[in-house]
């Protein structure tokens, strides 16, 4: 990223921090869930767009963000001749940036030199800059180029239901995960036997239930070593145990998939004011869990969504 499209840089616990709070207050403010909204594609476009790299945002600045829109830099807008309109404020958004510790950096040039691998010597921090909404720019004429942006293959389907189980049945073709829908009396994944085991339909309140549940199970799944590899959230589940995070990214990962299948929760005022409740105090005690949670999310979406993958 350009650094001229950063603005004063606050430490590195104060960007979690200040990310973390971000999304609090609008979950506050809107009595909604943000990653429960719709995240899907419109005209072979993503709701949350740069038209200068024809890249998507990614989900956690797609939570930051919070306004669908195509949004650009303060250097991509001046470059492709736009003027920010009097009293327009950017918008944070993050990215990860790789680094060697000064410490590793000798163990570096050495492993270099003997042409062996170093890449495991990297560490990652958090960085920001700003972006501003199309519409809050004037004069910008995208410069035009000649590759075509990809987003995945489109799927038809009149019946989000539909939808949803090529979703689940192409995961567990593609990744050998097992679902067993008997008389379980709850939704559970045992990572021994990588196997998902569900209630039958008719004991969820609604459909939509059901597939939260399913696509939360499957969330567990990849937390294994071939697949998302999350290890400490991994032998949690094989002693029985979730942590937060895990719930985080489950939770996360099926309202992603949820969503891009055209599928909304029905949830009750009740059943969401005590789900942002229990979210915005794991947060506040946390502040590195949304940003974590989230990347990992969906890294686990696409991996279940595969080439029904929308975005």
């Amino acid at each position: 990223m350009d650094n001229s499209t950063q603005l004063q840089t606050p430490s590195q616990s104060n960007i979690y921090e200040r990310v973390t709070k971000q999304i609090i207050q609008s979950m506050v403010r809107t009595g909604q869930i943000p990653w429960r909204q719709t995240w899907v594609t419109r005209e072979n476009k993503p709701l949350f767009y740069n038209p200068v790299t024809k890249t998507k945002y990614k989900l956690l600045n797609r939570l930051l963000l919070g306004e669908p829109g195509e949004y650009v830099s303060f250097k991509q807008a001046k470059d492709h001749g736009g003027k920010i309109k009097p009293g327009s404020k950017g918008k944070l958004v993050t990215y990860w940036s790789d680094f060697i510790p000064a410490k590793d950096k000798k163990l570096k040039e050495e492993l270099e030199a003997k042409g062996e691998d170093w890449s495991y010597l990297k560490k990652w921090t958090l960085k920001h800059y700003y972006v501003f909404n199309l519409n809050d720019i004037e004069g910008f004429k995208l410069k035009l180029r000649n590759e075509t942006a990809e987003f995945g293959e489109t799927v038809e389907s009149e019946n989000p239901v539909d939808l949803a189980d090529l979703i689940a049945d192409g995961y567990k073709t593609d990744k050998g995960v097992k679902l067993e829908i008997s008389g379980a009396l709850a939704p559970g994944y045992n990572p021994d036997e990588d196997l998902v085991t569900m209630p039958q339909k008719d004991n969820f309140m609604y459909e939509e239930d059901f597939y939260a549940s399913l696509f939360e199970q499957f969330a567990h799944s990849t937390a294994r070593e071939d697949r998302c590899n999350r290890k400490k959230e991994y032998e949690a589940l094989r002693e029985n145990e979730i942590t937060n995070k895990e719930l985080l990214i489950s939770d996360i990962c099926s309202s992603m998939i949820l969503a891009s299948a055209g599928i909304d929760r029905k949830e009750s005022t009740d059943q969401l004011k005590a789900q942002i409740q229990k979210w915005v105090e794991a947060m506040e005690n946390d502040f590195r869990l949304i940003i974590s949670a989230s990347r990992k999310a969906e890294d686990a979406a696409e991996l279940i969504m595969g080439k029904y993958n929308p975005n």
